[in-house]
């Protein structure tokens, strides 16, 4: 397990702070005492251990004095072939949240992210080895705490007493045989593992070949996978596509309906126009029946005009007769 970066938020007297670590290498966390040294790595192991539901005492202990908040610890860490970013608060608006960057993204939340991360650390290390690979600051290196090792306490005490026999035959006699007879058990135990030149056998080689099938069945997973994230992706583009259709298809509808608007008020001007134009025809008609009778009777007025001329000349002509006649 490698940790790259951890977050302190409201974690005893650490009010925000973030540690990034080296990938490589050894980093060394250096500072004055009570500068939150200890807390950072309390804060990992409280991180790993208890869920945000937890009112241990140890999470209680994290509460920051004087503050209504919620110890908070965030952590970016490579275990195995996982890379995560991990994130929990406690007794104040509970959170926790687990996001796999590698192999494959995930995404969990709640109890669900707990129970994952402890299959994935159960997966990757040795958890018991882990702790006890670490000192830490103020920490007695005194003789370790066998609680809950019971097999482990009587193997001791079983050595223990074969050493303090005095020359005897018995105690220590019994311990060694034991001891021979444990040896013996874990070589018949390899044995069934590992043949000749240390070739897996039985057991070992069936879990390997059925290993080596999964590892082909997880390939073939993965690519279905990704082909169907591509699918997705594709999904989701043609979507866009569609929602982009659908608002130019929306914004031609109403084009649509303003043009045809327009449409029917030039269908109402054109039919309009005909009308004008029929009655203008119509009119015209009138005008030149009008005017040809207006011409007529301009015509009949001259010649009465001149009949009337005639008719004074003859009346004069006749006067003048009728003088002479007198």
């Amino acid at each position: 397990m490698r940790l790259l970066r951890i977050r302190l938020r409201e974690f005893r007297g650490v009010h925000d702070r973030e540690v990034h670590l080296a990938e490589q290498g050894v980093t060394v966390l250096e500072g004055e005492n009570e500068v939150g040294k200890t807390s950072t790595v309390a804060a990992l192991d409280l991180l790993m251990d208890y869920r945000d539901s937890s009112t241990a005492a140890d999470v209680k202990a994290c509460a920051p004095a004087g503050r209504d908040a919620g110890p908070e610890v965030e952590a970016e860490f490579v275990t195995g072939g996982y890379h995560v970013v991990y994130r929990k608060r406690w007794l104040r608006r509970k959170l926790t949240e687990l996001t796999v960057l590698a192999p494959a993204p995930e995404q969990h939340t709640g109890r669900e992210a707990h129970d994952r991360m402890v299959a994935i650390l159960d997966e990757t290390i040795d958890r018991s080895l882990w702790r006890a690979l670490r000192v830490e600051q103020n920490t007695p290196l005194g003789q370790a705490d066998l609680g809950g090792h019971d097999a482990l306490t009587r193997a001791l005490d079983r050595a223990a007493a074969g050493g303090s026999g005095a020359g005897g035959a018995g105690p220590g006699q019994a311990a060694d045989a034991v001891a021979e007879g444990l040896v013996e058990r874990a070589l018949a135990e390899v044995r069934r593992y590992h043949g000749g030149h240390h070739r897996p056998v039985g057991p070992l080689r069936a879990a390997i070949e059925r290993l080596d099938a999964a590892r082909g069945e997880l390939e073939a997973a993965t690519a279905g996978v990704a082909e169907v994230e591509r699918d997705v992706d594709l999904r989701a583009e043609l979507d866009r596509e569609a929602t982009a259709l659908a608002e130019e298809r929306r914004t031609q509808t109403e084009r649509v309906g303003e043009l045809e608007d327009r449409w029917t008020a030039l269908e109402d001007r054109r039919l309009e126009v005909a009308a004008a134009a029929d009655r203008a025809e119509m009119t015209r008609e009138r005008a030149g029946r009008a005017t040809d009778r207006h011409d007529a009777r301009q015509r009949l007025v001259a010649a009465a005009t001149a009949a009337g001329a005639t008719a004074d000349a003859a009346g004069e002509v006749l006067a003048g007769h009728a003088g002479r006649d007198a």
